[in-house]
């Protein structure tokens, strides 16, 4: 059995990553669009939204528990905060996500 010469072969220091045309400078990196700077900016904001909204969810579902008695569990996922909070922060994932596909991490 005789292996590829490509598998054996050592990686050279010159090499270079391959991207699409318009998307690396001249130093091979990606540029930073304005375009880029708002879907990051909107995945952080969306972020903090949905975090905020959970969490006085769970303030209220925790006041009513207190109040009235039954599950937190229960109180927790029938809270229209919570439930709204799951939303916003999975739309935010999926921002960041799309973020990190054209943005490199270093910068992201």
């Amino acid at each position: 059995m005789s292996k590829s010469s490509d598998a054996e072969a050592p990686l050279r220091g010159d090499a270079r990553p391959v991207g699409l045309p318009g998307q690396q400078g001249q130093s091979g990196r990606r540029r930073l669009t304005i375009a880029s700077v708002g879907l990051l900016l909107f995945a952080v904001v969306s972020a903090a939204t949905g975090q905020v909204m959970l969490k006085h969810g769970m303030q209220v579902a925790t006041a009513r528990v207190a109040h009235s008695g039954g599950s937190l569990v229960l109180r927790a996922a029938t809270s229209p905060w919570v439930l709204l909070g799951l939303v916003v922060f999975g739309i935010s994932a999926v921002a960041w996500l799309a973020a990190l596909s054209k943005v490199p991490l270093s910068v992201a």
